[in-house]
């Protein structure tokens, strides 16, 4: 069953509401997690516990079962990027310990594995097609069985954001010019893209009814287009990729690339900047994590994405490369 809310993390919150978890109960969560995650946790006073991921962002899975306790009743499995996770494993895992796979696949709309959509293997799992879509809103929960969920209202903005869309688009149409007229986000920041509650909305109409009747397939390949092309130019600017490959099916949020430090990030984003791509860092790490993880901060500082937009075709940008 699929169930549309305004964004994942609202998603989310529903899910855990679903699964009849109690304030007190634990999650077990990756440590190179996105803040907002965290927000419907603490709503619903569900404690987070962090496991750290490797540099190709999989879980240290020697260290997770001592993080076991009691009160954990699950473990959050973050599909980044769009890559699929080692879902096999997380599925064995829960298992062996008892507990609930929470599948967030916000990064992976349009994705699967297997022949199976990304986001329908845990116990709940999460997806949010406006990322990938460019949509002002969109988030869907996946879960096994029927559910009831109160009726919410709709996001409120709706005229304001197509109105500001078209202006941006208008002003902008060259990135390179519009951004020479802006100041570059410092995006070596945690406070870039760190974002407060939003209340529980329900997804746009429109999108719903798109979404129903969307054929994913022809919008994966021109990720996956684009998404190979930045390989081919990354691999010529001694950079490295955080995934080698890409999963056969998955639709690609963005191209992750290791640096050597924070100093050479700093420099990819000014060189975005300049050429009117949306080079940044990602996440908003949650608060705990920044005071206490020094380890996941190193990746953090050494982790940049390259955009992969829905309005990217891969010739074009080949070209605009000098591939």
């Amino acid at each position: 069953m699929e169930y549309f809310f305004s964004h994942a993390r609202t998603a989310l919150k529903y899910g855990l509401k679903a699964l009849n978890l109690d304030a007190g109960d634990e999650i077990l969560v990756p440590a190179y997690v996105c803040d907002v995650v965290i927000h419907p946790l603490n709503e619903l006073g569900i404690k987070p516990v962090f496991y750290p991921v490797s540099g190709d962002l999989k879980p240290a899975w020697e260290r997770l079962p001592e993080l076991v306790t009691g009160k954990t009743k699950g473990v959050l499995a973050v599909h980044y990027f769009g890559q699929p996770q080692e879902i096999a494993r997380f599925m064995e895992f829960c298992k062996l310990h008892g507990i609930l796979l929470i599948e967030d696949n916000a990064h992976g709309f349009g994705g699967s594995l297997q022949g199976k959509p990304l986001g329908t293997f845990g116990d709940i799992g999460i997806s949010s097609p406006r990322k990938i879509l460019g949509w002002r809103n969109g988030g869907i929960l996946h879960l096994n069985w029927e559910a009831a969920f109160p009726e919410l209202p709709l996001q409120p903005g709706k005229l304001r954001w197509k109105l500001r869309s078209a202006l941006k688009r208008l002003a902008c149409s060259n990135g390179a010019i519009c951004n020479s007229l802006r100041r570059m986000p410092d995006f070596h920041s945690q406070d870039v893209g760190r974002e407060q509650p939003i209340p529980s909305w329900k997804m746009d109409g429109e999108y719903g009814s798109t979404l129903r009747n969307l054929d994913v397939l022809p919008l994966r390949e021109k990720r996956r287009q684009v998404w190979r092309v930045w390989k081919q130019w990354a691999e010529g600017n001694g950079l490295t990729p955080v995934y080698p490959e890409l999963s056969p099916e998955a639709c690609p949020l963005e191209f992750p690339v290791h640096t050597r430090s924070a100093e050479e990030s700093r420099n990819w984003f000014e060189w975005g900047w300049k050429r009117g791509l949306y080079v940044h860092s990602w996440p908003a790490l949650p608060k705990q994590v920044i005071e206490s993880d020094n380890e996941t901060m190193r990746l953090w500082e050494t982790l940049v994405c390259f955009p992969i937009m829905p309005e990217m075709d891969a010739g074009r940008l080949s070209k605009r490369l000098g591939i």
